[in-house]
Parts: structure tokens; sequence; C-alpha cells
């Protein structure tokens, strides 16, 4: 029993000094950008840093979120004490804003031409995304053939999907309307079947 307590705290001290396992970089985007292995794991570096930094913040935040509803609580209340509590807040908030910036710049001079212009590419890409599926909503553009779905394996897509699927429960009026909770209208009586 004493050996098995020697080894978890064994355990315990190995996890507190190599922090949690890093999840696996995601690998469409390595291969998209052609990263090494060195580089994606000087990006996982650079964001869990980062990671780290943050949480700090948040924690200080939050402590400081607490200590306004201290400050605030007597009778009169201490205006300034407020005051610089929430321009800790706002300072905490730059911080956060400045470290992104900071790890981004870093994360870019990772890379070499090539990559660059490849990430180039995602960002005029993520530029148009609103813009992409405003168009296959109002039907300017097409859907893919199939969606997948991460709960259910592929599934066909739809621009509307809850449009279509109300238009098509049998016997409703495709007003989708429900009553109560768990409720008896079309949507939810189809669903509970």
């Amino acid at each position: 029993m004493r050996l098995a307590g020697v080894f978890l705290l064994m355990g315990a001290a190995a996890c507190a000094q190599t922090g949690p396992p890093q999840p696996e970089f995601p690998g469409e985007l390595k291969r998209f950008l052609e990263l090494t292995d060195a580089q994606a794991q000087a990006i996982q570096k650079l964001n869990a840093d980062s990671d780290e930094l943050a949480v700090r913040k948040a924690q200080r935040a939050s402590q400081v979120q607490g200590e306004i509803v201290e400050v605030s609580a007597p009778d009169p209340i201490e205006v300034s004490a407020i005051g610089m509590r929430y321009v800790e807040l706002e300072v905490i908030r730059r911080e956060l804003r400045d470290e992104l910036v900071r790890m981004r710049a870093k994360v870019l001079e990772l890379l070499t031409p090539a990559q660059r212009a490849r990430q180039q590419a995602l960002e005029e890409a993520m530029n148009l995304h609103l813009a992409a599926l405003q168009a296959q909503y109002t039907g300017v553009l097409a859907p893919p053939a199939e969606t997948p779905n991460p709960f259910y394996g592929p599934s066909p897509a739809y621009p509307n999907l809850f449009r279509s699927y109300v238009e098509k429960v049998p016997g409703g009026s495709g007003s989708g309307s429900c009553s109560g909770y768990y409720g008896t209208g079309t949507v939810a009586g189809t669903l509970r079947r």
C-alpha cells in the first residue's frame, strides 16, 4: 500500500514538472502549411506559454472582481478603490491582447516565405468565411455534397437545416411550434420518436 502511494506521489510530481500533455498539432494545418516537426513543436510551445500567462491573468482578474464586490459593499462606497480595480482589469485585458499579438508575431517568424504565402491564403479564406456562409444560406452558393457530422458521421448539408427539417415533418404545419418544455408540437414530437 505504501509503495502504491510512493508511485502515486512520484507520478504527481512528474506531471507537475512537465505540465499536462499537449494535444497533437492539427494535422491538416501542418500538411497545408508544410510545417516541419520542429516548427509545429515550436508553435505549440509558444501557444502553451501564452496559455499559461492567460490562465495567470484570468486568475488575477477573478480576484480583482471579487475585490470589487468587497469594496463596493460598505456605505459610502470608496470610489477610488473601485476605480483602481477597474483600471487593473483593463490593464490585464490589454496585457492579454498584447501577448496574443506578440505570440502571433513569433509564430509568423517561424514560417518560411512559402509558408507565409499559404498562411495569407488562410487569412483570406477566414475573411470570406462569413460571406460564404451567408451565400449558402441565401442560396447564392450551393452547400457541399456532404458535411461531416461529429456525432453521427457524414450527413447531407442544408444551408438552412432547421427550416428544411421543419418543412419535412410528417403532419406538421411547417411552423415548428412546440408546447411545453418537451412539447408535443411538430418538432419536439418528431425528435422524441
